[in-house]
């Protein structure tokens, strides 16, 4: 059985005390399972207002949940759900695998890209219909370099629409930033969870923290319906080669507190694999809820490290497309 530790602050400590006493429950585990119930029941209608819980005997009880700006913003995004039934898209990541693939076989697939691969050679060539950036640290960025590379970054998207994290809708609107462009917002939030198969991941409720930003593409797309996903450039060998590198030289520069000036991972081992088991769960998550909906995610990256996914051969995608035949 796995065993993780848990910290919670007092208040949150007190709280779990409490509803033990209330719900009766026999055990830590089976409060904290009961609490779980109760959270997923309510989270439908977290966006704020009153909810009656009604018990089987009849009873009802009125709780007032806070309105979380997070999930009023994402709400905007139900329009995105199976906007793209069927079709298939590449998630194009930032990893030094993508140097010397032909990339402009790209140009008229839809393209989410992540991140800083707006710096890669042939990005303009692409045109992603997406681009995605998670939710940026704080204590490595501060909200005014936040909104200088926001600002940096905005022309060499196109007509890209720009998911965000919702913590940054404030450093948009006060900088106005992106002021030609669509700009959608996720709910990102610790206590959020990918949801068990076969139910997808809903872009208007609150989802949680990502490790790597390849696990937000990874959301959208089954969100948006996509039939067939194809990972490039998700190395995410680093532990292995000691390195963090990108396929291009970025153009904003980001004060990585995890790598040194040569690029050579600092951060301990320890860390390291507490960080790698998080990411890699959450890549067998999205693996399971894409295989319950009939959803094919391969992953075309040339090496790397990531193995939950069918491994294929970037030129292989195109192979019906050069003599005439079906994408798919």
């Amino acid at each position: 059985m796995a065993h993780h530790i848990v910290d919670i602050p007092e208040d949150l400590a007190q709280a779990l005390l409490d509803f033990r006493r209330a719900v009766g429950g026999k055990s830590s585990p089976d409060t904290l399972l009961r609490a779980l119930e109760i959270g997923a029941a309510l989270l439908p209608h977290a966006e704020g207002g009153a909810v009656t819980v009604r018990r089987p005997d009849g009873t009802e009880h009125r709780i007032f949940l806070p309105r979380d700006h997070r999930v009023r913003l994402a709400a905007g995004n139900k329009d995105l759900e199976n906007r793209h039934r069927g079709e298939r898209c590449f998630i194009l990541g930032a990893g030094p695998s993508l140097v010397g693939l032909d990339l402009r076989r790209l140009a008229g697939e839809t393209v989410i890209s992540v991140s800083r691969t707006y710096d890669l050679p042939d990005f303009a060539f692409i045109r992603p219909r997406y681009h995605c950036f998670p939710t940026f640290t704080r204590q490595v960025m501060s909200p005014d370099e936040i909104a200088d590379l926001f600002a940096t970054m905005d022309p060499y998207l196109g007509d890209a629409e720009l998911l965000l994290s919702a913590e940054e809708a404030e450093i948009v609107e006060s900088h106005s930033l992106f002021p030609t462009r669509k700009v959608r917002y996720l709910a990102f939030d610790p206590a959020g969870i990918l949801p068990p198969p076969p139910r997808l991941p809903n872009l208007t409720e609150l989802l949680p923290n990502v490790q790597s930003v390849p696990i937000m593409a990874l959301m959208i797309a089954m969100y948006m319906g996509f039939r067939d996903i194809h990972l490039l450039g998700c190395d995410h060998d680093e532990i292995w080669s000691g390195t963090y590198k990108y396929a291009f030289t970025p153009s904003f520069t980001i004060n990585d507190l995890s790598v040194d000036k040569e690029r050579r991972v600092v951060t301990s081992t320890h860390d390291l694999l507490q960080n790698y088991g998080l990411l890699w769960r959450q890549y067998r998550q999205c693996r399971l809820i894409a295989e319950a909906n009939g959803i094919r995610i391969v992953n075309a990256t040339a090496g790397g490290r990531l193995d939950e996914f069918e491994r294929v051969a970037y030129e292989s995608l195109f192979a019906d497309t050069l003599s005439g035949g079906d994408k798919f």
